[in-house]
């Protein structure tokens, strides 16, 4: 995969693994099998954008240069991932917060 080194996205191919510490292909595996059940309709998305929708923006945002020349040098990779970025760029998590009613517990 071409988010495992320490590449350019554009020009290089290669090992970005090192570069982010070893997690980014694990978030990336993660956020695309949670785009899947989004997208299926088997988690709804407000639960999943509500919990993790600044992560999912901040990861897709990092690493879309990468997937992208990823798709570009061989397959169309991590296409429930971008949906769900895109999902949770258009429904951000305040709003979902909001549209639920989620009640405050101020400290004493």
């Amino acid at each position: 995969m071409i988010w495992q080194g320490n590449i350019h996205p554009r020009t290089d191919t290669g090992n970005c693994h090192q570069k982010h510490g070893g997690t980014s292909d694990v978030s990336v595996v993660f956020y695309d099998d949670v785009g899947k059940l989004v997208a299926f309709g088997v988690v709804d998305e407000r639960l999943v954008i509500g919990s993790h929708g600044l992560n999912i923006v901040s990861m897709w945002d990092a690493l879309a240069p990468y997937i992208y020349r990823e798709r570009v040098l061989s397959t169309p990779a991590m296409l429930y991932f971008e949906d769900l970025a895109a999902r949770a760029k258009t429904r951000p998590m305040a709003t979902v917060h909001a549209q639920l009613g989620l009640s405050q517990c101020l400290p004493p």
